[in-house]
């Protein structure tokens, strides 16, 4: 599992590249990287949020504003792209740039190797940047932040912590090991940070650090992140437990029975979608 507990973590904000996708990228342009995304599951996709890395050469870029993507048709498509490294020895141009966007593909036939495939093209273009649809908008209101797309809003209430999904609250119920109920949302101490502000994902990052007292008593610290993409009822989080206190030089194992996450709806069930990846 990633470690998404990295305190040198920063609020990045971006521009889309790309037009809408009713429009193609003028004629001149440079195709920088040709490639493939390939649906393996037999069930196809709509619109998945997904990324992708590219190189870049030396000296060509030192912004994102002139990258775009083009589907096999040449229409534009919507993407959000992120600076991952420079050639920071020396002209610090861009070095690597990861590429956030939601492709089509059709359903892979296991007896058709070519199906389940759809093409897609990195370009250096000179054409306006594009509108977003539904664009993810994420509201600091003091005490509580909203994460809104027009298909879906969240609400975190700060202090105490609770996440009120429209399905209901989300819960992380963890269980010692002799079997005791501790909330992690009702840890006193909760870090909040608006980690990634784009209109097509953002990211809100909340953590709780590890408090180490003595070897039979370690309150359990965690870390989540929450994804919202532009124009989607899509959420995806991550979570993880952490046994790292730094309140202290040495630490203990972590003992548990178990965690859940869990939303609890109070409510009758409503239609849902899940997907695995």
């Amino acid at each position: 599992m990633p470690d998404i507990s990295d305190e040198s973590s920063r609020r990045l904000s971006f521009i889309p590249g790309g037009n809408s996708s009713s429009s193609n990228i003028p004629t001149g342009s440079a195709v920088l990287t040709a490639f493939t995304v390939k649906e393996s599951a037999e069930v196809g996709t709509n619109e998945f949020p997904i990324s992708a890395v590219f190189p870049l050469p030396y000296g060509s870029y030192q912004s994102t504003e002139k990258l775009h993507l083009t589907d096999s048709d040449g229409h534009a498509v919507p993407a959000q792209f992120e600076v991952l490294n420079r050639w920071w020895s020396r002209d610090n141009s861009i070095r690597h740039v990861m590429v956030h966007f939601f492709p089509n593909v059709n359903a892979f036939d296991g007896s058709d190797s070519g199906s389940g495939i759809a093409s897609y093209e990195l370009v250096k273009s000179d054409s306006a940047q594009a509108s977003v649809t539904n664009p993810v908008v994420i509201t600091d209101n003091g005490p509580t932040i909203t994460i809104d797309n027009q298909v879906i809003d969240l609400t975190i209430e700060k202090s105490p912590l609770r996440i009120i999904t429209p399905a209901g609250e989300l819960k992380s119920l963890f269980y010692d090991e002799s079997d005791n109920l501790d909330q992690s949302f009702l840890h006193d101490m909760i870090d909040i940070d608006v980690e990634e502000d784009g209109p097509l994902r953002s990211i809100v990052r909340l953590s709780s650090r590890t408090v180490y007292t003595n070897p039979e008593t370690v309150k359990h610290g965690w870390a989540m992140r929450i994804y919202a993409y532009a124009n989607s009822p899509l959420v995806r989080v991550e979570f993880q437990l952490q046994n790292s206190a730094i309140n202290s030089r040495f630490s203990a194992p972590l003992f548990f029975k178990g965690h859940h996450l869990r939303i609890e709806t109070g409510s009758s069930v409503s239609s849902s979608q899940l997907r695995a990846d």
